[in-house]
């Protein structure tokens, strides 16, 4: 069974064990590609230059 990450954060499980797959980001979409660029850290701007250099594409989806 896979739970939301935010809205069922805190859902303890009576059968089972619960396991954690890595941090949950969101982000606000109604922002311009510039304000984004410009709240990323220099870290991670620098993967996200390596990524491109490689060809990785992402895209969004409904």
């Amino acid at each position: 069974m896979r739970l939301h990450p935010i809205i069922n954060k805190e859902w303890i499980p009576t059968v089972g064990k619960a396991l954690t797959h890595g941090l949950t980001l969101m982000s606000d979409l109604s922002k311009s590609a510039e304000e984004h660029w410009g709240e990323t850290q220099n870290r991670h701007r620098r993967g996200i230059k390596k990524a491109v250099k490689m060809n990785v594409v992402t895209k969004i989806e409904p």
